[in-house]
Order: structure tokens, then C-alpha cells, then sequence
């Protein structure tokens, strides 16, 4: 093989390399989400996801997702995080320590009992809990909070749920539910993420349309 025909081939192959390098995070994180979805999804038989809830004194709060199991509703909070989890139930300010670097946010448990507040106005009688679900590569070094799962909680909860059965009355009165949370506005999914991967993706793009580029122009000098 010549020179030109190392030149011709070889840069664009280079840039298909480079591009594919730049989304192989993406596409990890892609096939985790899914692991992930298809282990939520066994935590109860039905579920509404991403919408807007009157909590009954003229405000909204946003549900992410809300499923119903064998002992009512179980509102699900996703948090991503890496690194060891330091936060306990009346703590305002959580801590993440990855390394020797320490970020602080806020107690997420706070905002999970607002939105559990406006569930329970809307579904008296029904049995509902929250959790907030970790799901990065995350520890709790002094403790995990009642209300909160991790990844590896996952399929450990979900294999109890699945030999339970539900309830035909609490099947109805979550028909009531669904139909009214229905009538309100849905959000569209997973905007946050494909956000967070826009440059890599643009880039990945770019670098694609280049080789073709390049191709075509000396496919075309021949």
C-alpha cells in the first residue's frame, strides 16, 4: 500500500475511531439505563412517569415516576451519584466525597415528602411511600437513609414484589389515579440526559462528516 492510499484511508478511518471513542461513554450509559429501567419496571405492575401534581394548596410538584404495587404506591426519586454518600433524614445539606474532593447538596429527602404530601392528598386511603434511588457507584459509609435505595437494592426489592399480587380495589382506585394524573400535562423524557452528551454527540457527528468528506473528495480526484 502507497503513501496516498495510507493518506486516503487512514485519516478518515482515524476520525470514525475518534468519534466512536467519544460516544463509547454515552453508549455505556445507555445500556445501563436500561439494566436499570428494566429493574424498576419490576418493582411494581404499573407505572406513570415525568408529570405535574396539584398538591392542594395551589402549587404543583413534579412526580418522576410513580408505580403501583401489592402494598400501594411507591413514588421514585432518581438521584445519580458517584463516590461515598454522607446524609441522614433531618440532615439539610448532604455530602459526596469523591477522592479528596467533597461536594455538598441539598437533602433530597425534603422534596421527596412535599411530593408524597400532594400523592397522599390525591389518593386517600391508598398505602404510599417514596425513595430516593441512587443510582450511581455509590456508597454509604455511615449509614443508608430508610428512604433511600441503591443500585444494588434493585433486584433484591424487585424479586419480593414479583411473587405479591395486587388488590382489586387498590387496582381501582389507581385507575381514578392514573386518570386524573393523565388529564394533566406529561413532560417529555429523558431531556436531562440528552443534554448532558449534546457535545459529545455534535462532535462524534462532525468528525463522521469529515471522513465522509474526505472520501468523497478524493473518491472524486481519482
Amino acid at each position: 500500500m502507497n503513501l496516498d492510499s495510507v493518506v486516503v484511508h487512514g485519516v478518515p478511518v482515524a476520525l470514525i475511531l475518534l468519534a466512536m471513542f467519544l460516544l463509547l461513554p454515552w453508549f455505556r450509559q445507555l445500556l445501563l439505563k436500561r439494566r436499570i429501567e428494566k429493574g424498576i419496571d419490576h418493582l411494581g405492575v404499573r407505572q406513570l412517569r415525568n408529570f405535574m401534581l396539584d398538591d392542594g394548596i395551589e402549587g404543583k410538584v413534579y412526580i418522576e415516576r410513580l408505580l403501583l404495587h401489592s402494598d400501594g404506591l411507591l413514588l421514585l426519586a432518581e438521584n445519580w451519584r458517584d463516590g461515598h454518600i454522607f446524609g441522614g433524614d433531618r440532615i439539610d445539606n448532604w455530602a459526596q466525597v469523591m477522592g479528596n474532593r467533597t461536594y455538598k447538596f441539598g437533602n433530597p429527602l425534603y422534596s421527596l415528602e412535599t411530593a408524597l404530601a400532594a400523592l397522599r392528598y390525591h389518593a386517600p386511603g391508598m398505602g404510599v411511600t417514596g425513595k430516593i434511588l441512587f443510582l450511581g457507584d455509590c456508597s454509604f459509609p455511615k449509614g443508608q437513609p430508610e428512604s433511600v435505595l441503591s443500585k444494588g437494592d434493585l433486584t433484591r426489592v424487585s424479586q419480593e414484589e414479583r411473587s405479591r399480587t395486587i388488590n382489586p380495589k387498590l387496582q381501582l382506585a389507581w385507575d381514578n389515579l392514573e386518570g386524573m394524573i393523565e388529564a394533566a400535562t406529561q413532560e417529555e423524557l429523558g431531556v436531562e440526559q440528552d443534554k448532558t452528551w449534546r457535545g459529545q454527540k455534535i462532535a462524534a457527528g462532525l468528525l463522521v462528516t469529515v471522513a465522509v468528506g474526505w472520501w468523497s473528495w478524493h473518491l472524486c480526484t481519482l
